[in-house]
C-alpha cells in the first residue's frame, strides 16, 4: 500500500534483491508507471481496498504513521500477513488490538525495522559471541538522518503521526 519513498528506495529493491516478487501496488496519489515497469508488477490498484481484497499472501504498508493501525487491521481482516513501516502504531492500545487480531487469525504482523536484520548487526553479534570484543559492559548506538525540508516532510507532521519520537 503506497508508493512512498521508503517503499520505492528501500523496501521494493530489497524484496527483489532477496528473491521476492512484487505482485501488486496501490497508490492514491502517485504515478506508479515507472515502478510497474521496473519491478514487472502485474496488478495496479487505485484503491487500497482493492489491493487487500486481492489474492495476495502479504501486504507491505508504507502509509503515513497515522494510518498504520487502520490499514493493518483491514489487511488482517482479509487474512493476509503484514509488514508495516515504523512506527507500527502510535499507542499501546493499538498494538494490543493488532496482536489480538493477528493471533486470532494466525497471521504475522511485523514492523519494518531493518536494523535487527542488518548484516552489520549480524557481524557484530558473531564477534561478541566469539569473544573477539572482550566482555561487553555497555553499548550505545544512535540512528539519525538529515531532514532537508522541515515544512513539507510528513515525517514531522503531528497530524500524520510524525515527529522525532515516532519516526
Amino acid at each position: 500500500l503506497s508508493a512512498a519513498n521508503i517503499a520505492k528506495q528501500q523496501v521494493m529493491p530489497a524484496i527483489v534483491e532477496n528473491g521476492g516478487k512484487i505482485q501488486a501496488i496501490a497508490s492514491r496519489s502517485q504515478n506508479v508507471k515507472d515502478l510497474v515497469k521496473q519491478y514487472e508488477i502485474e496488478h495496479v490498484y487505485t484503491t487500497y481496498e482493492a489491493l487487500i481484497a486481492s489474492d495476495l499472501d502479504a501486504v507491505y504498508i508504507a502509509l503515513p504513521n497515522s494510518l498504520h493501525f487502520e490499514w493493518v487491521m483491514k489487511v488482517l481482516e482479509h487474512g493476509k500477513h503484514v509488514l508495516v513501516e515504523k512506527p507500527i502504531v502510535l499507542d499501546v492500545q493499538q498494538m494490543i488490538a493488532i496482536k489480538e487480531k493477528a493471533e486470532a487469525k494466525h497471521l504475522t504482523v511485523m514492523e519494518a525495522f531493518m536494523y535487527r536484520f542488518h548484516p552489520q548487526i549480524e557481524a557484530a553479534k558473531k564477534m561478541i559471541d566469539a569473544g573477539e570484543m572482550g566482555e561487553i559492559i555497555s553499548m550505545r548506538s544512535q540512528f539519525h538522518f538529515v531532514l532537508d525540508d522541515w515544512e513539507k516532510d510528513i515525517r514531522i507532521r503531528p497530524d500524520l503521526g510524525g515527529g522525532v519520537l515516532y519516526d
